[in-house]
């Protein structure tokens, strides 16, 4: 997902992608998902910043970002949930494969994919089914794996502008069909059930302890 500009929420001053690192982290001192979310990406891109690259600062920064939303008033929470769940999407990322220094740890992963993912952030339902179908969520569960997938898609459907919308429809690797393949109809017809039944958790709940 790109961001041109990002919104703020009730008494915070607007932040855009041409603020420079001190804005940012007053910002974000202040509580702003939006700068911690920008902070977390200029830490792990290396751009932007004195000391380089740091996965450490990306990864407290995203924190930040993803925690934010839970102490935000209720008025307010739609201004800042975007940029959380985006945040706790890239923390589950980091988590899954690791990268400089932080240890790759699929338990984290899952947790913070699913911070997202119960909300109805579909590149995190996504990256969780894809978890499930390399079978690295413990207990393993196919049913669980084959409806996350479906929920990501139910919103990529038709999608043609966005290369991530693009991917998650098209699936190149093989997920989706790699769970079918193994599961049964009772499972898949379970699977079905579930998403159509789903609901995405309020925005100021938490999806996991």
């Amino acid at each position: 997902m790109v961001l041109c500009s990002l919104a703020y929420s009730a008494g915070q001053e607007p932040v855009t992608n041409a603020a420079t690192p001190a804005e940012l982290f007053h910002g974000a001192e202040k509580g702003g998902a939006p700068a911690a979310l920008l902070l977390g990406r200029m830490y792990e891109s290396g751009r932007g910043t004195v000391a380089g690259r740091s996965m450490e600062a990306a990864v407290y920064w995203y924190t930040r970002a993803a925690q934010i939303a839970e102490s935000t008033p209720k008025k307010d929470i739609v201004y800042v949930n975007e940029f959380a769940m985006e945040a706790a999407h890239r923390l589950g990322f980091i988590y899954e494969y690791g990268d400089q220094g932080i240890a790759k740890d699929e338990k984290l992963a899952v947790h913070w994919y699913l911070r997202a993912a119960e909300k109805g952030y579909y590149p995190s339902q996504y990256n969780l089914g894809g978890m499930y179908s390399q079978n690295l969520v413990t207990p393993p569960n196919d049913v669980e794996g084959y409806k996350w997938f479906l929920l990501a898609q139910k919103q990529t459907d038709g999608c043609t502008y966005d290369p991530q919308c693009r991917f998650v429809t098209a699936d190149p690797p093989g997920h989706i069909k790699r769970l079918r393949a193994r599961m049964t109809p009772a499972q898949i017809a379970e699977a079905e059930r579930l998403f159509n039944e789903w609901r995405p958790l309020p925005l100021w709940v938490s999806a996991v302890d």
